[in-house]
């Protein structure tokens, strides 16, 4: 995946935009072959607590919205903290002779604790496919 100069940026002021009390997460992928180039390679998660809202961006998003997204739900409990969003038709390469195909991507992100391991899914809707990733996590200021 090729990364614009511009990802260091708004990872950066996404999470300096935070209020004092959010949470901001650095998420490291392994980029297995599963995860393939829908996810990763790292994941920037400010997580606003008293709220219970988060904004998410990671080199997909930003290739393809160019900010932080909102997630559309979270859990949060003792055992582990999950974030689901959505990007709306992505656009990727077909195997068959369309050229382009098109999809909904929902994803969802669940970093465990203590260990603050971490697990991401994606799923393309009308597709069969279910892409997966693991990874660790740090709390950033």
């Amino acid at each position: 995946m090729k990364f614009f100069p511009t990802f260091g940026l708004v990872a950066a002021v996404a999470v300096s935009a935070a209020p004092a009390f959010a949470k901001n997460y650095e998420c490291k992928l392994k980029m297995g072959r599963s995860g393939g180039n829908w996810m990763g390679p790292t994941v920037y998660v400010n997580y606003d607590e008293a709220n219970g809202t988060a904004m998410i961006i990671d080199g997909i998003i930003n290739k393809y919205v160019g900010k932080p997204v909102p997630t559309s739900s979270i859990t949060d409990n003792a055992k582990r903290t999950s974030f689901r969003y959505r990007l709306d038709t992505i656009g990727g390469t077909s195997t068959g002779r369309s050229g382009v195909a098109y999809a909904n991507h929902v994803y969802s992100l669940t970093i465990k604790k203590p260990s603050l391991s971490a697990v991401i899914t994606m799923k393309p809707l009308g597709y069969q496919n279910t892409f997966r990733d693991t990874g660790t996590c740090k709390v950033t200021k």
